[in-house]
């Protein structure tokens, strides 16, 4: 049986049993997670798509490319832009952004903060390619496009069509993106994110057009992390010098397994590690009825579980009260930051610290106060945590915590 075929029959079995739990009990889920009522979680929650800190305040990008600051004291500001937003990132500590025309988005334009203004500095011709993220390093911001990777550098932008490899391509664990009728079966879908979110089910473009859950940019490549809810998400690779694009990929012959399965694992988050500064560390998660999620280690050749945390069989119970024991649950994850020497995972119980030896602590989420149907927290210092539904319409995930430096 295929993998597409199986995951349509988990899925279509998954919906009868849940219709079927639902009929007999309308107060009772099949799957509990944690109890995390103590931890500031009840606060609800906006649809954020990113969130910086920068010019003393921390930007909120929502889900319809409104944008809004929040001082420290809880001051919130709803922020007036010529155009839509639909990307926000930092430049030399100020915040930047990417907005297009509300209709036509023909054009894309980056203006950076001055003072209570947003001054334009690049304009980008979209050429009919989707927007999928940008990012700056230094003096060079960086746009991904699913058919270019684009660099501004002052008044010069440089142009790099994305490519494919040569197919078929003989590396499992990394394997560069093929076309639609060459990709490896773990990447076809029974209901893939396509249907949702493209008129075509057939890609047509290097990247995939899929929502954006992190981006990375390091000397030599940029990572973009895919967070579609239910329907997975997954990983790629883009070589910045060449533009070649890799789907990064590691799979077992059980139905969602292996460390990295773009059919199961949406990508919340993304950084480098510290005491392996040429390799990144991906933040997986997802609450859908199963709970699951883990930190990955993505080398150059290579991809390990860097750390997953099991939540105990007391915690999941099915309806008649005997644990569940459909597979393994672990903890979510939505996000990663690299903290001095660490990393810091934004786990959906709490907040992980991952030293090279592994788990070095982990506390309680903060208290969220509400500011404005806002829930934040600037108890932790150098870090704000934001709270985000922005999964909820592509799973039940609910209200998760978005880790911002600053």
């Amino acid at each position: 049986m295929s993998f597409s075929i199986a995951r349509g029959l988990a899925l279509m079995a998954l919906a009868v049993v849940t219709l079927i739990a639902n009929a007999a009990s309308a107060t009772q889920d099949i799957i509990r997670v944690p109890d995390l009522t103590n931890s500031g979680l009840a606060i609800p929650g906006l649809e954020i798509r990113r969130a910086v800190f920068a010019d003393g305040r921390l930007w909120l990008l929502h889900k319809g490319g409104q944008l809004s600051s929040l001082a420290e004291n809880g001051e919130r500001v709803d922020v007036t832009t010529l155009d839509r937003v639909i990307e926000l990132f930092i430049q030399h500590g100020h915040a930047t952004i990417v907005t297009c025309p509300q209709q036509t988005c023909t054009r894309w334009t980056v203006r950076q903060r001055v003072g209570d203004d947003w001054a334009a500095t690049s304009d980008i011709a979209s050429q009919d390619d989707a927007f999928l993220a940008a990012m700056a390093s230094g003096d060079t911001i960086t746009v991904v496009t699913d058919n270019r990777l684009i660099e501004i550098d002052g008044g010069t932008q440089t142009e790099i069509p994305l490519v494919l490899p040569p197919a078929p391509w003989p590396g499992p664990m990394l394997a560069p993106a093929t076309p639609s009728k060459e990709r490896q079966p773990e990447t076809v879908f029974a209901l893939p994110p396509s249907y949702v979110f493209q008129p075509s089910l057939v890609p047509s473009k290097p990247l995939k057009n899929w929502p954006v859950g992190a981006v990375l940019m390091t000397p030599k490549y940029v990572f973009i992390g895919y967070s579609a809810g239910e329907w997975g998400g997954g990983l790629q690779r883009v070589e910045r010098a060449t533009g070649m694009v890799s789907d990064i990929i590691a799979v077992d012959d059980d139905l969602c397994g292996g460390p990295l399965n773009p059919a199961c694992d949406p990508v919340n988050g993304l950084a480098i590690i510290p005491w392996k500064p040429d390799c990144v560390a991906a933040a997986i998660g997802l609450i859908h009825s199963l709970p699951h999620g883990r930190l990955v280690e993505v080398c150059q050749n290579t991809v390990r579980v860097l750390y997953a945390q099991p939540i105990p069989d007391h915690l999941i119970r099915d309806a008649d009260g005997p644990p569940a024991r459909l597979r393994l649950y672990t903890i979510p994850f939505f996000g990663v930051q690299r903290l001095g020497g660490d990393l810091l995972a934004a786990g959906y119980d709490g907040l992980y610290r991952i030293g090279p030896n592994g788990l070095v602590q982990r506390d309680l989420l903060p208290a969220f106060k509400r500011t404005n149907d806002v829930g934040v927290s600037f108890d932790i210092a150098g870090l704000a945590l934001v709270r985000t539904e922005i999964d909820q319409r592509l799973s039940s995930s609910g209200s998760a915590p978005m880790v911002v430096p600053r």
